[in-house]
């Protein structure tokens, strides 16, 4: 079954995105690959959004955005057109080359953490995260119960996703910062300010 890395990494559509999606800049390009995954997802085949070693294609944003230090909000084309200075050419070059090393990345090691009361405790006493209940008034959000797995690559970076007790699904993204993908050592420092003692068990 072919991946969305197949089309990303043929010679043609290197050299010429505008034969495959029409336009030759890469907002037109992160319009397409936003279309190629929900595509994926509604046709249930999420399988395809992965890369040999099987890190999802969700987490590129946020690899391009630690590559350039970008702190932004911004998608993939924003990222790369302020790193490329507004030039069309150069930031389809540099995003590119980043995907290059995107998919050499391997997996090293799989981890998963429950927080429990005494850790959901730490989090409330820092009084920073609220949340609205049914009445419309803020409370402290508790974190009880929600379930984190650490992923950790080959050149250090590791990638977090949070789920909650009441989700199906998890989302990738760690609580209290707007990156899913950092330095493994930042993720446990940060860990460790939100739930103070914090052991990883491994996962699968």
């Amino acid at each position: 079954m072919k991946t969305i890395f197949d089309t990303l990494n043929l010679p043609e559509f290197r050299k010429c995105p505008a034969m495959f999606i029409g336009r030759q800049d890469i907002y037109t390009l992160e319009t397409w690959i936003q279309g190629y995954v929900s595509a994926c997802i509604d046709a249930g085949e999420e399988n395809r959004l992965n890369t040999p070693e099987g890190i999802p294609i969700s987490i590129l944003r946020d690899y391009l955005a630690w590559k350039e230090q970008d702190y932004s909000t911004g998608g993939i084309a924003y990222i790369m057109m302020e790193a490329a200075n507004g030039s069309h050419e150069e930031a389809l070059k540099r995003f590119f080359s980043y995907l290059d090393e995107f998919e050499s990345l391997v997996i090293v090691s799989t981890w998963r953490m429950t927080i429990t009361e005494s850790m959901a405790k730490h989090t409330a006493n820092q009084k920073q995260v609220f949340t609205i209940n049914e009445s419309g008034n803020w409370r402290h959000l508790s974190f009880q119960g929600f379930e984190f797995s650490k992923t950790v690559l080959n050149n250090g970076l590791c990638w977090i996703k949070t789920k909650s007790p009441h989700e199906s699904s998890g989302r990738f993204g760690f609580v209290g910062s707007g990156r899913s993908v950092m330095l493994e050592k930042e993720a446990d420092k940060q860990m460790a300010e939100w739930f103070g003692v914090v052991r990883w068990e491994p996962g699968s």
